[in-house]
């Protein structure tokens, strides 16, 4: 029996990453019950690896984001403390009570 796969990709494209999480442990659940009709088996089966291109296709586009925002983060200009900053005790005066 054929599927639609550009039905169950637009399907699949609006969920969220936890509601496809949610639907693929309990299609995982129906198959390793070992109660579904071979045929229901098997659309469970593909409607779950659509699941996991899914929610791969979101992982991904997830760590791509964080290398942009890691690589932006890397070019900007830090405010960390220079020597001076920190100093060494002489630096603060009499007024530090240590």
């Amino acid at each position: 029996m054929p599927t639609n796969k550009s039905n169950n990709e637009a399907n699949h494209s609006a969920k969220n990453y936890e509601t496809a999480i949610d639907e693929l442990e309990t299609i995982l659940t129906q198959l390793e019950s070992n109660q579904l009709p071979l045929e229901e088996a098997i659309k469970q089966f593909e409607q779950g690896v659509g699941l996991i291109k899914h929610c791969q296709g979101i992982l991904d586009t997830v760590e791509q984001k964080v290398q942009q925002l890691t690589n932006e983060e890397a070019l900007a200009p830090v405010n960390a403390p220079t020597s001076n900053a920190i100093g060494t005790g002489s630096d603060f005066g009499s007024d530090v009570p240590f």
